[in-house]
Protein backbone atom coordinates (compact mmCIF):
# COMPACT_ATOMS: atom_id res chain seq x y z
CA UNK A 1 0.00 0.00 0.00
CA UNK A 2 1.19 3.45 -0.76
CA UNK A 3 0.01 6.99 -0.58
CA UNK A 4 -1.70 8.11 -3.74
CA UNK A 5 -0.09 10.98 -5.53
CA UNK A 6 -0.69 12.75 -8.81
CA UNK A 7 0.94 9.90 -10.77
CA UNK A 8 -1.70 7.37 -9.66
CA UNK A 9 -5.22 6.98 -10.89
CA UNK A 10 -7.49 8.09 -8.04
CA UNK A 11 -10.65 6.72 -9.65
CA UNK A 12 -10.52 3.35 -7.82
CA UNK A 13 -10.19 5.16 -4.51
CA UNK A 14 -13.11 7.45 -5.30
CA UNK A 15 -15.18 4.42 -6.33
CA UNK A 16 -14.37 2.76 -3.01
CA UNK A 17 -15.31 5.90 -1.09
CA UNK A 18 -18.58 6.13 -3.03
CA UNK A 19 -19.32 2.45 -2.32
CA UNK A 20 -18.59 3.09 1.34
CA UNK A 21 -21.09 5.95 1.34
CA UNK A 22 -23.61 3.69 -0.42
CA UNK A 23 -23.12 1.13 2.38
CA UNK A 24 -23.73 3.78 5.00
CA UNK A 25 -26.94 4.87 3.21
CA UNK A 26 -28.16 1.27 2.90
CA UNK A 27 -27.48 0.73 6.58
CA UNK A 28 -29.28 3.94 7.47
CA UNK A 29 -32.33 2.79 5.48
CA UNK A 30 -32.33 -0.54 7.36
CA UNK A 31 -31.99 0.98 10.82
CA UNK A 32 -35.68 1.77 11.20
CA UNK A 33 -36.63 -1.89 11.00
CA UNK A 34 -33.68 -3.46 12.80
CA UNK A 35 -34.12 -5.04 16.17
CA UNK A 36 -31.69 -7.07 18.22
CA UNK A 37 -32.06 -10.59 16.75
CA UNK A 38 -32.08 -12.35 20.12
CA UNK A 39 -33.61 -11.76 23.51
CA UNK A 40 -31.60 -9.57 25.83
CA UNK A 41 -29.18 -11.81 27.76
CA UNK A 42 -28.44 -11.50 31.45
CA UNK A 43 -24.63 -11.20 31.25
CA UNK A 44 -21.81 -10.16 28.95
CA UNK A 45 -20.84 -13.80 28.37
CA UNK A 46 -24.40 -14.71 27.42
CA UNK A 47 -24.49 -11.70 25.10
CA UNK A 48 -21.26 -12.91 23.42
CA UNK A 49 -22.74 -16.38 22.87
CA UNK A 50 -26.10 -15.12 21.59
CA UNK A 51 -24.52 -12.51 19.28
CA UNK A 52 -22.13 -14.97 17.66
CA UNK A 53 -24.67 -17.77 17.41
CA UNK A 54 -27.12 -15.55 15.51
CA UNK A 55 -24.34 -14.12 13.34
CA UNK A 56 -23.22 -17.62 12.37
CA UNK A 57 -26.81 -18.62 11.66
CA UNK A 58 -27.38 -15.84 9.11
CA UNK A 59 -23.86 -15.65 7.60
CA UNK A 60 -24.81 -17.40 4.32
CA UNK A 61 -27.81 -15.10 3.76
CA UNK A 62 -25.69 -12.04 4.53
CA UNK A 63 -22.99 -13.16 2.09
CA UNK A 64 -25.60 -13.68 -0.64
CA UNK A 65 -27.12 -10.25 0.05
CA UNK A 66 -23.64 -8.71 -0.18
CA UNK A 67 -22.96 -10.30 -3.57
CA UNK A 68 -26.34 -9.02 -4.78
CA UNK A 69 -25.64 -5.52 -3.40
CA UNK A 70 -22.22 -5.40 -5.08
CA UNK A 71 -23.74 -6.39 -8.42
CA UNK A 72 -26.82 -4.14 -8.27
CA UNK A 73 -25.94 -1.45 -5.69
CA UNK A 74 -29.25 -2.08 -3.96
CA UNK A 75 -30.33 -4.56 -1.38
CA UNK A 76 -32.39 -7.62 -2.20
CA UNK A 77 -35.47 -8.41 -0.18
CA UNK A 78 -34.17 -9.69 3.11
CA UNK A 79 -36.02 -12.67 4.49
CA UNK A 80 -35.25 -12.24 8.18
CA UNK A 81 -34.67 -9.45 10.68
CA UNK A 82 -31.42 -11.01 11.88
CA UNK A 83 -30.02 -10.85 8.33
CA UNK A 84 -30.84 -7.13 8.20
CA UNK A 85 -29.22 -6.61 11.61
CA UNK A 86 -25.93 -8.31 10.71
CA UNK A 87 -25.85 -6.93 7.18
CA UNK A 88 -26.18 -3.46 8.65
CA UNK A 89 -23.41 -4.22 11.14
CA UNK A 90 -21.15 -5.32 8.25
CA UNK A 91 -21.92 -2.23 6.18
CA UNK A 92 -21.41 -0.03 9.21
CA UNK A 93 -18.04 -1.56 10.13
CA UNK A 94 -16.68 -1.59 6.57
CA UNK A 95 -17.87 1.96 5.93
CA UNK A 96 -16.10 3.13 9.09
CA UNK A 97 -12.97 1.17 8.14
CA UNK A 98 -12.88 2.73 4.66
CA UNK A 99 -13.54 6.23 6.01
CA UNK A 100 -10.61 5.79 8.41
CA UNK A 101 -8.28 5.19 5.46
CA UNK A 102 -8.71 8.79 4.36
CA UNK A 103 -6.92 11.70 5.97
CA UNK A 104 -8.38 15.15 6.50
CA UNK A 105 -6.59 16.48 3.43
CA UNK A 106 -8.29 13.89 1.22
CA UNK A 107 -5.29 11.65 0.74
CA UNK A 108 -5.38 7.98 1.49
CA UNK A 109 -2.80 5.39 2.29
CA UNK A 110 -4.91 2.87 0.45
CA UNK A 111 -4.39 1.99 -3.17
CA UNK A 112 -5.25 -1.26 -4.84
CA UNK A 113 -4.91 -2.76 -8.27
CA UNK A 114 -7.79 -5.21 -7.73
CA UNK A 115 -11.29 -4.53 -8.94
CA UNK A 116 -13.76 -2.69 -6.76
CA UNK A 117 -16.01 -5.76 -6.72
CA UNK A 118 -13.24 -8.01 -5.39
CA UNK A 119 -12.23 -5.40 -2.84
CA UNK A 120 -15.82 -5.03 -1.60
CA UNK A 121 -16.20 -8.81 -1.36
CA UNK A 122 -12.99 -8.99 0.63
CA UNK A 123 -14.05 -6.17 2.97
CA UNK A 124 -17.63 -7.34 3.51
CA UNK A 125 -16.87 -11.06 3.87
CA UNK A 126 -13.20 -11.81 4.63
CA UNK A 127 -12.32 -8.65 6.59
CA UNK A 128 -15.65 -8.90 8.43
CA UNK A 129 -14.93 -12.49 9.46
CA UNK A 130 -11.40 -11.66 10.61
CA UNK A 131 -11.91 -8.23 12.18
CA UNK A 132 -15.20 -6.46 11.55
CA UNK A 133 -17.51 -8.73 13.51
CA UNK A 134 -15.29 -8.41 16.56
CA UNK A 135 -15.46 -4.61 16.33
CA UNK A 136 -19.23 -4.71 15.82
CA UNK A 137 -19.71 -7.08 18.75
CA UNK A 138 -17.78 -4.87 21.16
CA UNK A 139 -19.76 -1.80 20.04
CA UNK A 140 -22.99 -3.72 20.60
CA UNK A 141 -21.75 -5.08 23.95
CA UNK A 142 -20.90 -1.57 25.14
CA UNK A 143 -24.43 -0.44 24.28
CA UNK A 144 -25.85 -3.52 26.07
CA UNK A 145 -23.80 -2.81 29.21
CA UNK A 146 -24.89 0.86 29.20
CA UNK A 147 -28.52 -0.29 29.02
CA UNK A 148 -27.92 -2.70 31.91
CA UNK A 149 -26.49 0.10 34.06
CA UNK A 150 -29.41 2.44 33.33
Amino acid sequence: MQEIDEDHDTEPVLELLTASQDMARACWMLRGTIVLPFSSPTSSDAYWNAWHERESHCRKDCNEAIVYWIQHRRLPLLGADDVAFYLCRRFDQVSNFVQNLFSEDGKTVFYSEISLEHLLLWLLIDWWDAHGKREAFFEDLAAFEEDEEA
